[in-house]
């Protein structure tokens, strides 16, 4: 803390005395005695003695204020640099600042402060960045202004929920589709409608259609491993079509559950599921199927999330290469690809050959 020692000092300017002393002339001007009165620099203060004499302070003065690097004589006003508040130079040599929040507006990838023009692409409008971080323009006949992107009157573009379509119309307002969006579940994950992806038998291509159906192609994949026909050595073990992909490296995710009452999320149900390639086994939350598609050959999709046998009255109702056991389709099991409708791999059957793959580390 700085200390101003003040000193007290009698100045007497030629003429300044008067015979009676009852008044006190400095610099011209007439003081009473006892009056107090601003000193020629501006900061100390002068006081007329009963002698006719003025005493003043002698304290050092303070012209100016430094922000940012800059110095700011007393009194001025300058940007804080913040784009939005203004700072003033106060006497003290302090510098005090509005607090205004600052706000502004970003267009195609730009942004712009309030009271910015923001330029319209077809240069038939003026538009403006306002106080609330919108865009505004005076003429929207020829462009819409939506989801942070100019569009030109007529034009068709996707919404921001990717499935329904918009249009600019006439007037700047933009109309939209407002169908319910389609999506598939495979191999538990999501595919938007169109998407194209592998299907589990490495070979052939499966895509989401638009009313949430998977269609895949359904070519003949090169022959595999079973149990009459091994992998060559070192080149992996067979794996069962239905196994999950080997793993290159084992992962420890974060956050882990125990049961399905540890993932509860408003308006999406998950489940409490084994993470393929986990370290030590743990379970994370993953979303829960919700159609019978999302499940593996002859499982359905439970109200619970999750897939569990289909249930059956007798083999017939179940797909090929499976036998209903305790009322739910269960795979067949085997020993030789001659008690099978195509390949005995792992023990189970299926209508396709295994895979050689390395084992998980």
């Amino acid at each position: 803390m700085r200390t101003a020692l003040t000193l007290i000092v009698s100045v007497c300017i030629s003429g300044c005395i008067d015979d009676a002393a009852t008044v006190c002339v400095v610099d011209g001007v007439t003081h009473q005695v006892g009056e107090t009165f601003p000193a020629g620099d501006g900061c100390n203060t002068c006081t007329c003695g009963a002698d006719g004499t003025a005493g003043c302070t002698l304290m050092g003065c303070i012209t100016s204020c430094t922000w940012l690097g800059a110095t700011h004589a007393i009194g001025t006003s300058f940007p804080a640099g913040d784009d939005c508040n203004t700072c003033t130079c106060q006497s003290n040599g302090a510098v005090t600042c509005t607090e205004k929040e600052c706000v502004s507006c970003t267009v195609d990838g730009k942004t712009y402060q309030p009271g910015d023009a923001v330029p319209s692409p077809e240069g038939c409008g003026t538009c403006q960045c306002d106080t609330r971080g919108q865009v505004w323009c005076t003429d929207t006949a020829c462009t819409c202004f939506y989801g942070g992107s100019f569009h030109a009157q007529g034009e068709t573009f996707t919404d921001l929920d990717g499935c329904n379509t918009c249009t600019c119309m006439a007037g700047g307002g933009v109309a939209c589709t407002d169908r319910a969006c389609v999506t598939c579940t495979f191999d538990r994950q999501t595919w938007q409608v169109g998407d194209t992806f592998p299907a589990l038998d490495g070979c052939n291509t499966c895509t989401c259609m638009a009313d949430g159906q998977i269609s895949c192609t359904e070519m003949a994949c090169p022959s595999g491993c079973s149990v009459e026909t091994p992998c060559a050595e070192n080149t992996g073990f067979c794996t069962r079509p239905d196994a999950p992909m080997t793993c290159g490296i084992c992962f420890r995710p974060e956050d882990t559950c125990q049961t399905d009452a540890d993932c509860v999320v408003v308006g999406v149900q998950q489940i409490c599921m084994p993470l393929d390639c986990a370290c030590s086994g743990e379970h994370v939350c993953v979303p829960g199927c919700t159609a019978d598609s999302a499940c593996a050959e002859g499982e359905r999709c439970a109200d619970d999330g999750h897939c569990k046998p289909k249930p059956c009255s007798a083999a017939a109702a179940c797909p090929t290469n499976f036998t209903c056991e305790a009322g739910g389709c269960q795979r067949k099991t085997c020993t030789a690809s001659a008690q099978c409708d195509g390949f005995c791999v792992g023990g189970g059957c299926f209508g396709e050959a295994g895979t050689c793959e390395l084992p998980k580390p």
